[in-house]
């Protein structure tokens, strides 16, 4: 083979590049719009010169123009016209230039099919089209020169046969002869009737525009509100679902911890006194079995029913004696406690109070070594205090913060708005300070 052969072009190869760089496009996105502009235009079709059709002039009438200046005009025109409404399937997206570049071709199929009718049909419906395409296309400045663009080429298409006056003096005087200057004064009314009208037609066509946009705007906007919301709600329901695992683990590792905590002691003391005092040695294991009890019922109440009132009915100042008594009773040292709640609490704060003061006597019982702990629980100034002092081994609080008790504590005080703050060091005891905000209880 040749190089002629070797090397001839081939059209389909430059395909893709066409396609690549070909206007993006987007289907139109208002049925209701392109009904509309299908029903412009067709009243556009009803402006043409059929006149001009041998079949037809008879009937209508004769034209304006003695000849038709192209063979088939009428047809032509018709083109420009249905070519024009094809062009609204599909509308530009992306640069401005090919928004305006569409823009002036439907402008150039109207003056075309005007030029066609020779003047005689202005034609006013289509630009009505190309300003509601522009509307849809163009940002809210950009509709604005578009549309005192298309208002003012549609004025003129009307002005140019109007300042025709002698061919409009010619078809006037048939049924009556009419001067140079009545003729000027009908034009000049025609043609600011046709300004009026077409600006009237206009504006309202453009609110009508305007109202679809805004009606498709908010249903854009109430769609992302749907979504976030949605997002929003699943969010708050993993967030629910992680606050009810937690609160289950603290419900368990305060209510059993406790009582294996007190278990663990009487065994432990039951063990010293195995060889020496089987009396004490077997009361050590009746109150350790009792314990043992306890702690598998609180289990049975964690699963079944998560403890939601820790207190069942009683009254804090009743469940915080018995709990004091308890770990009177299991410690080997001085205890000293007050209680001075002189007021109805809710239960939420109550069962706050209780679970704290359970898990901090758990701690004390199980870290501090302590021989002399004090406690006081008392409301005051719109606030309940919970204060627990001992003279243990204290701990360092900036090294012991993975540990559960602890985080748990500090998690019931701020659910309930309160303050939870711990005042030791290793070698000088321990302090806990919990302040809760109260509530008035309706009586």
């Amino acid at each position: 083979m040749g190089s002629e052969d070797r090397y001839c072009p081939c059209p389909f190869t430059y395909l893709p590049r066409l396609v690549k760089h070909w206007p993006k496009s987007q289907a139109h996105p208002f049925r209701v719009l392109h009904i509309i502009e299908w029903i412009l235009l067709g009243i556009a079709v009803s402006e043409l010169p059929w006149e001009s059709l041998p079949y037809l002039s008879d009937l209508m009438g004769s034209s304006l123009a003695e000849t038709e200046p192209i063979p088939f005009a009428w047809f032509w025109s018709l083109m420009c016209l249905l070519l024009l409404g094809l062009l609204g399937r599909r509308l530009p997206i992306g640069s401005a230039v090919s928004k305006w570049g569409y823009t002036a071709v439907q402008i150039g199929l109207i003056l075309v099919a005007t030029s066609l009718a020779n003047w005689q049909s202005p034609f006013l419906m289509p630009y009505l089209v190309v300003m509601i395409r522009g509307y849809l296309i163009f940002s809210h400045r950009e509709r604005w020169v578009l549309a005192a663009l298309t208002f003012g080429i549609a004025i003129s298409s009307l002005a140019i046969p109007l300042l025709d006056i002698p061919r409009l003096q010619s078809a006037f005087n048939e049924p009556l002869p009419l001067t140079t200057d009545k003729v000027r004064t009908i034009s000049m009314v025609i043609g600011l009737y046709g300004i009026v009208l077409c600006g009237l037609v206009s504006a309202f066509v453009l609110l009508l525009v305007n109202a679809l946009l805004a009606e498709r705007a908010s249903r854009q906007q109430l769609t992302v509100a749907h979504h976030r919301l949605r997002q929003y709600a699943l969010r708050i329901q993993d967030q629910a679902a992680l606050q009810e695992r937690n609160r289950i683990a603290r419900e368990i590792h305060d209510a059993v911890g406790h009582s294996l905590t007190a278990l663990r002691i009487q065994l432990e003391n039951a063990r010293l006194f195995s060889h020496s005092d089987t009396h004490k040695t077997e009361d050590h294991l009746k109150v350790a079995q009792q314990l043992a009890a306890k702690a598998l019922s609180e289990i049975r109440q964690s699963v079944s029913t998560l403890q939601s009132d820790p207190l069942q009915g009683k009254s804090l100042i009743t469940v915080l004696e018995q709990l004091c008594l308890d770990f009177q009773q299991h410690m080997n040292g001085e205890f000293v406690y007050t209680l001075d709640v002189l007021r109805p609490l809710p239960i939420e704060t109550s069962a706050t109070v209780y679970r704290l003061l359970q898990e901090a006597m758990t701690n004390v019982a199980r870290h501090s070594h302590a021989d002399r702990i004090k406690l006081q629980v008392k409301t005051e100034s719109g606030y309940l205090w919970l204060i627990l002092e001992d003279n243990g081994i204290g701990f360092d609080p900036a090294k012991n913060t993975a540990g559960f008790g602890l985080s748990s504590m500090k998690e019931r005080t701020a659910a309930m708005g309160g303050h939870l703050q711990f005042i030791t060091a290793p070698g000088e005891g321990c302090q806990l300070r919990a302040q809760l905000p109260l509530v008035e209880v309706m009586a």
